[in-house]
């Protein structure tokens, strides 16, 4: 995992602007926010929040909706770390998540 670069808001502002603007494809603006984040899941979901925030109460605000969907598809690509190993769990008897 990479350090990230970037901050929130500037994730925030990005989400925006590749929403604004649009692509001819929209994995590559995921792919752009995904780089841009330098793959840091929780700094993803900290500007999805604030977007989020920012967008209740405003159901009409489109740009702010494509911002969000942009965010949710980068955070689906990075994916989740689980810290433990089910494999190992699962064959215990008795096993307790």
């Amino acid at each position: 995992m990479t350090t990230a670069a970037a901050t929130a808001d500037e994730i925030r502002k990005l989400a925006f602007e590749l929403a604004t603007t649009g692509t001819a494809d929209p994995s590559d603006a995921v792919t752009k926010l995904v780089e841009t984040a330098g793959h840091d899941r929780a700094l993803l979901e900290q500007a999805r929040d604030r977007v989020a925030r920012g967008l209740h109460g405003h159901a009409g605000d489109w740009t702010a909706t494509g911002a969000l969907n942009l965010l949710n598809k980068a955070i689906v690509t990075v994916g989740w770390q689980d810290k433990y190993d089910w494999r190992v769990r699962w064959g215990q008897p008795f096993r307790r998540p």
